[in-house]
């Protein structure tokens, strides 16, 4: 699950905005390649601040690369999202959002990342 479409996600909610499932496809799509940059630059992240000579000029290195990554990843983002229609409910309705983004995921029975994914929502 990624957290710039969960967070995402959050803010349809907040603003009753709905994603469909072929349109969460869409966004997951879009953001494929940077999802699998970061992971592995998360990965060399990691690695350096586990080593003997920790070297915390290079570690706050990577972190700035990793911030300027997540950013290029929310651009993509939010340049598909713009690109889509998204309709709006009335703030009494169930969001539809909420299922299609839990089965873009194929989260149905996985407990914890199902109450992660309520966690980070209900702090919204």
């Amino acid at each position: 699950m990624n957290v710039n479409l969960l967070l995402l996600l959050g803010w349809c909610i907040t603003h009753h905005k709905i994603v469909t499932l072929v349109q969460w496809n869409e966004l997951q799509g879009a953001i494929e390649q940077s999802d699998e940059n970061l992971k592995a630059h998360r990965h060399r992240r990691q690695k350096e601040k586990q080593k003997t000579q920790f070297d915390s000029a290079r570690y706050q290195l990577l972190k700035d690369q990793e911030l300027v990554l997540e950013r290029r990843q929310q651009a993509d983002m939010l340049e598909q999202f713009s690109q889509q229609v998204h309709l709006c409910i009335e703030p009494d309705q169930v969001n539809g959002s909420i299922p299609a983004f839990v089965h873009s995921y194929n989260l149905r029975g996985k407990p914890d990342a199902l109450a992660l994914m309520a966690e980070v929502i209900n702090s919204l």
